[in-house]
């Protein structure tokens, strides 16, 4: 990247400009900015997918929701700032899962099958893992990079004027 500068106008210009994108709070925000859309991507991805597993919608028809809609209710995105970073999170919240459920989500997702009762009583059945988390974001750090490319560009082009 060269800066040409050939008067005094294009000179405080150009001191404006590195005043305002040395502030830390200024490019976090930019990088912020870039990365809320593709958290919500993320999290409809995340919902999308847990909600195409398979079912026999046997809850549903007796009125209750289903795991599969609790989780994807509880799914969201959330960008912050902490120090020197811009930070996006997609999770499944269990504070947002019904009583006694929180932790249904990482064992639906889990590494190994499951054991659980039906509706509650017995008898214990044994569910395998239905992966809907990681499959839906398995293309992020991609995408991350690409935003941050492009945060990158629209400084360098404030910069370069």
């Amino acid at each position: 990247m060269a800066i040409i500068v050939t008067g005094q106008s294009e000179l405080q210009a150009l001191i404006l400009d590195l005043a305002k994108w040395s502030s830390r709070k200024t490019v976090l925000q930019t990088f912020e900015t870039g990365m809320k859309p593709m958290g919500k991507t993320m999290a409809a991805d995340v919902r999308t997918r847990v909600l195409a597993t398979p079912s026999k919608r046997s809850v549903s028809r007796r009125g209750r929701r289903s795991l599969r809609a609790s989780i994807a209710r509880a799914t969201k995105s959330n960008t912050q700032q902490i120090g020197d970073a811009a930070i996006l999170t997609v999770q499944v919240d269990p504070e947002d899962m019904p009583i006694e459920q929180g932790g249904l989500p990482a064992l639906y997702e889990g590494l190994e099958a499951w054991i659980h009762p039906v509706f509650g009583h017995r008898p214990m059945v044994t569910q395998p893992p239905h992966p809907y988390f990681e499959p839906a974001t398995r293309n992020a750090e991609r995408d991350a990079v690409e935003i941050a490319e492009h945060c990158i560009d629209i400084i360098a082009d404030d910069l370069e004027g």
